[in-house]
């Protein structure tokens, strides 16, 4: 069977492989570069924005191999049980990667850009109801929260949030290969899922290339990870695989965290709060201790969810450490 353990993964590292070893060829071709021609950017050359090609390259060989050898697969994948639902999934998935690939393209305006992401998570939801979010169950608390109300539109929210917060986070070489490694990573130990596995595959080589500056992920990846992201932990909470809400939220926050910060910062400041400057953590870090010291700590920032969850530890303690370790950062490397 082609979805053995060792088989399948294999057949994607050589196909990585082959993309790393042709990507100034394939770069060339897609000509989508960032321009380092605003200030805040910190990078000195045109860099190619291919990183989420690469990962959407990968995604399609999977869907197509799946469909073709082990469809039944390829519905347990992604949690779902007919050919309608996997179809839609597949063209909203498609559209919001397409999205990004525009916006790194054209850079399409803030509202626009969210008003579009908000329109094909609300189908994708529309369309899949274990989607769509019930009940809030907190634990330490020991409370559920129903939401039937808002079934629909609080899970709508939550996609946008975070995809909006992890593309606003994504600032420094390996910072999103970090964030999504560790939380696909995560996906993958809750509940064995072949589509995690191959992710995390290509983020390697991603990183490979992006630790040395040749490429960066670029909209489309960025977009693209964090809908699959939501997707999947949704999913996950839904169908009791050994998550809740307050884990999902641990390992989401941090960049819902800092965009919300910097969101206000802006709003208080009088400026847009859409638009872009070097507010973000990141930022102030590098400016202040360097790249190496500041990948070290968003690196432990994002891997104290995954800790947190393997080891069972109280939820609540772990986010107000998170907080803290974050506020003490901000007080000492506020500019």
């Amino acid at each position: 069977m082609i979805t053995k353990i060792y088989i399948f993964p294999l057949l994607f590292i050589i196909f990585n492989l082959l993309i790393v070893f042709n990507y100034k060829y394939l770069t060339k071709k897609l000509n989508i570069i960032d321009f380092p021609i605003e200030k805040r950017k910190i990078h000195k050359y045109p860099t190619p924005l291919f990183g989420g090609i690469i990962i959407f390259f990968n995604f399609l060989l999977f869907f197509t191999i799946l469909l073709i050898f082990d469809y039944q697969h390829l519905l347990e994948t992604f949690l779902l049980t007919e050919t309608k639902a996997l179809i839609y999934f597949f063209i909203i998935a498609n559209l919001i990667f397409c999205l990004g690939l525009y916006d790194d393209k054209y850079n399409i305006r803030a509202i626009y850009r969210i008003l579009i992401i908000g329109f094909l998570v609300f189908c994708s939801i529309f369309v899949d109801s274990t989607l769509e979010i019930n009940y809030l169950k907190f634990t330490f608390f020991n409370h559920v929260l129903n939401i039937d109300k808002a079934s629909l539109l609080f899970p709508l929210l939550c996609f946008v949030v975070l995809i909006i917060s992890c593309n606003m986070s994504d600032g420094i070489n390996l910072q999103s290969f970090l964030f999504n490694f560790v939380n696909f990573l995560a996906i993958y130990i809750i509940k064995e899922n072949l589509l995690a596995l191959m992710i995390l595959i290509s983020l390697i080589f991603f990183c490979f290339l992006n630790i040395k500056g040749k490429i960066f992920l670029g909209d489309s990846g960025s977009y693209f990870l964090s809908f699959l992201m939501g997707f999947f932990f949704i999913k996950y909470c839904n169908y009791g695989y050994g998550i809740n809400a307050e884990q999902t939220f641990l390992f989401l926050i941090f960049p819902v965290l800092d965009a919300t910060r910097c969101i206000f910062t802006r709003l208080i400041r009088g400026k847009n709060i859409l638009s872009s400057d070097n507010i973000h953590l990141h930022y102030l870090l590098l400016k202040h201790i360097g790249y190496l010291k500041t990948i070290i700590i968003l690196g432990v920032i994002y891997i104290i969810p995954l800790i947190s969850y393997v080891l069972n530890l109280n939820t609540l303690l772990v986010l107000i450490i998170i907080i803290f370790f974050y506020s003490i950062l901000l007080i000492k490397y506020q500019s």
